[in-house]
């Protein structure tokens, strides 16, 4: 058996030979129409809200480096790393510019650094909320976005990444 019907028979077995032999059957407007109703049952981000979900992901990937997400509470508060980590992540801020969003972190009080830059409003090269790796403190690299914050993106604590 080749890969494309190994492929087909494991998916007829999770969802069903019926509802298998319905999804093939459908036209290509069809799934156009598929993905129209998606995108209206499918609520639209605020940016404060797409931003906050930005900055969360990024704090929980310094966690996850750090190796605090799993500490308990006196160590967070006391342990060496506990304090770093609460540090990164207070130290986590966002500037407003007139094209960009500019996210900032902070270290020992005086450190400051461009993580990203976050796109304001749709250009004619980037939507909004795309997300811009840093290539100097006052400018972006506008090379190619690295994912949108009200989409797909992977980040890690030190930047954006690209999407594979």
């Amino acid at each position: 058996m080749n890969p494309v019907t190994e492929l087909q028979e494991a998916v007829k077995t999770i969802v069903g030979k019926e509802v298998f032999e319905a999804v093939s059957k459908l036209t290509d407007a069809q799934w156009r129409q598929l993905e129209d109703i998606r995108a209206l049952k499918t609520p639209e981000l605020s940016l404060e809200q797409a931003l906050a979900r930005y900055l969360e992901a990024i704090k929980a990937d310094y966690r996850k480096w750090s190796n605090t997400e799993n500490m308990n509470d006196y160590d967070r508060v006391n342990s060496v790393r506990g304090k770093m980590t609460k540090e990164f992540e207070e130290g986590l801020t966002i500037e407003e510019g007139q094209v960009y969003l500019k996210v900032i972190t902070t270290r020992s009080g005086s450190s400051r650094s461009v993580h990203s830059f976050i796109v304001k409003e749709d250009g004619p090269k980037f939507k909004r909320g795309d997300i811009l790796k840093a290539a100097s403190w006052k400018a972006p690299a506008k090379n190619q976005a690295r994912g949108n914050i009200f989409g797909e993106y992977r980040v890690r604590w030190t930047g954006a990444e690209y999407l594979r």
